[in-house]
């Protein structure tokens, strides 16, 4: 078998490896048939998690087999926060189209603003809304006064008491 070539025999081992240890037959043919059609294009083996997220987001079939994986990748692509996983059930296509964006973006290493975060993270809690109606706990974000952070989240002010 060469290196690129997707049989099932490759599919069992990659559920194995994805931490599946005895996966059902339709889920190996769902997977195989996904994974098929990218020929040598291997996304899901992708070290950047934003490239294997950007191809996962377009497929019905979960080929990525960690969750936090796909959650950073959308992240990081996106350059926002995501209502996890309610954006991704409720606002797929939107979701979909702000990737295709934002992908040619990434590849010119070219940021959103930071303005595009916060008017998106707020359509996604829109989607929540929607769902969860009453029972959600509903907050102003423009009105929260939130220390600045760094690339990674990291509040470097000593707001929140860490920092002396």
């Amino acid at each position: 078998m060469e290196k690129d070539e997707i049989t099932p025999e490759y599919v069992i081992n990659y559920a194995k490896r994805m931490g599946i240890e005895n996966p059902e037959i339709e889920q190996i043919k769902s997977i195989f048939e996904t994974m098929k059609k990218y020929g040598k294009n291997h996304w899901w083996e992708e070290k950047d998690p934003a490239i294997s997220s950007f191809y996962q987001l377009f497929e019905d079939i979960l080929v990525l087999g960690d969750m936090e994986v796909y959650e950073a990748g959308l992240k990081k692509l996106l350059e926002r926060a995501i209502v996890w996983p309610t954006e991704l059930l409720t606002n797929k296509e939107s979701l979909q189209k702000e990737a295709l964006e934002a992908k040619t973006l990434y590849s010119l290493g070219i940021n959103h603003s930071e303005d595009h975060g916060k008017e998106k993270l707020k359509e996604g809690i829109k989607g929540l809304e929607k769902i969860a109606g009453d029972r959600l706990i509903k907050f102003n974000l423009d009105s929260l006064n939130l220390p600045d952070r760094d690339e990674n989240g990291i509040d470097n002010s000593g707001y929140d008491g860490w920092l002396k």
